[in-house]
Formats: structure tokens, sequence, C-alpha cells
């Protein structure tokens, strides 16, 4: 992403609402491979960043190198990171929930932290079950790393990506060229290697990349996943009485032990 403000919101409704060859195609595109992952129901942490299949061994969890080499073999092991992990949930969300509905509210992007905040809702409704929808809300929580052009992590990212289409071009342009014999003008002079545009004295360009997401739900709106509407009113219900035992608790003290030690306070919070 090159304005992740702008651009998170299509991100996010490929990923959740996108076929799965775009959605996995977006995974590729947007997060690095050693990304984490954090839900309150699941975690991914971080491994696999081109380091080896030692690094692997040594962070990713269980029997999952073995299991890949078994079937794969020893270069598909060398593959193994964490972004892979993270794709197969999100195809596995997609899974239990083919028709997602979401709806993006808000969005702030803290550009000192390289970190974006998206406040969103969702309805999650699982299609093996009749009559079942979770309408849940969240706060999804991004660090993101800046990659310069040309410093791509893997041959997946967009920048190494768009790259190759960029030589491509160039080559197509030359061939052009050659075949057409054109003066010599600054635009050939380009194609050439010469400088002659401003094109080329272009910076490279900043992307961003998902390094870490972490999906934010009240208690409550996890309850919901798994009791629908009625365990998120009975936690409302535990909250109200931990609300009057705080209430209860305050009052105690300053009319006993606020007294004696001389720390009674009013509302407004001056002394008596």
């Amino acid at each position: 992403m090159e304005h992740p403000a702008q651009e998170i919101r299509d991100v996010i409704q490929t990923l959740c609402t996108g076929p799965p060859a775009e959605q996995q195609a977006a995974i590729r595109r947007y997060y690095l491979p050693d990304a984490e992952f954090v839900h309150p129901l699941c975690r991914v942490p971080g491994f696999g960043s081109g380091s080896g299949k030692e690094s692997v061994r040594q962070h990713a969890p269980g029997r999952l190198v073995d299991l890949v080499e078994r079937h794969g073999g020893a270069q598909a092991a060398d593959r193994v990171n964490s972004r892979r992990l993270i794709a197969a949930i999100f195809r596995w969300y997609k899974i239990l929930s083919p028709q997602i509905a979401l709806g993006i509210e808000s969005v702030a992007w803290d550009a000192a932290q390289h970190r974006l905040y998206v406040a969103m809702h969702q309805r999650f409704a699982l299609w093996f079950v009749p009559l079942y929808a979770a309408h849940v809300r969240l706060v999804v929580e991004l660090h993101l790393a800046a990659v310069v052009d040309g410093q791509g992590h893997d041959g997946n990212s967009y920048a190494a990506v768009a790259a190759q289409h960029a030589q491509a071009a160039q080559r197509g342009q030359q061939a052009q060229g050659q075949q057409g014999h054109e003066p010599n003008t600054a635009r050939n002079r380009q194609v050439n290697g010469v400088p002659g545009t401003d094109a080329a004295h272009q910076p490279p360009r900043t992307r961003y990349y998902i390094a870490r997401q972490e999906d934010h739900y009240q208690v409550n709106e996890v309850f919901k996943f798994f009791t629908l509407s009625a365990g998120a009113w009975l936690w409302a219900l535990v909250q109200l009485f931990a609300t009057v035992l705080c209430l209860g608790g305050a009052t105690a003290w300053d009319t006993t032990i606020g007294v004696v030690l001389g720390t009674k306070r009013t509302v407004e919070g001056s002394k008596k």
C-alpha cells in the first residue's frame, strides 16, 4: 500500500469477501512473509522471513515443518512461513461463512508509528447452522513496515512484481524504438539508459506491508460467536454487577478506612 488510510478499505473487503483466488493473492501482496496475526480465538507467531529452515523449525508451531517436508519435500519446508498460516486462517474463515457482510466505520493512520486502526463491524454466519448469525464489532490494529521499491522481501511482494512489469515495459519500448528508427529524443535517451526526463529521476516509492495484525474484540463481542446475543447480554449483566461492586467498595472505603486514614475524597476529588 502506498496510501494505507485510503487503500485499507478495499484491502479488507478483498480479504473478507473476495473470491478465494483474490483473497490469497491479496495476502501475498500486502502481508510480509513473517507477519504475525493475533485474534481472540487463534494466533500466528511470526516466522520464516527467509532466514532458512532452521529458523522456521525454531519458531514454527508443533510439527508443521516435518509435515510439510513429508508431503512436499525439503524445498517446500524452506518456503514455510507465518504468512501461509494466515492465508489458511482467512481461507477457513471464508469457508465457514461464505457470505460475510462488513462495514468500515472509521480509519485512523498513525504515520509516526506506522500503525493503522480500523473500526468495523461484520456479520459472521455459519453456513451449516440455520439461523446462526453473529453481528460483532471490532478494532483491527495493523503494524505496517515501510519498504522501498526494489527492496521487497520476496518474489511475491508487490514491489517485486511491479519492478518486473516495469522492466518488461522498458524492454518493449526499447524494441519499438529500434524498429521505428525514431529520433534520439529525451524519451529515447531514457529508454537507452540515459536520463532524459523527470521520470528517470523520480525517487523510489515507499510501500507499506502488514507486519502484524491484531483484532481487538470486547469480551461480549467474542461471546456472540458462541452464544449469539444471549451471551452478550449475560456478560453485560456481569459488567453492571462489577460496576455496582466498584461503587460499593469505593463508598465503603471512604466511609470507614478512608476517614481513619484521612484519604476520604468527594466525587470532585477534594479532601474532607
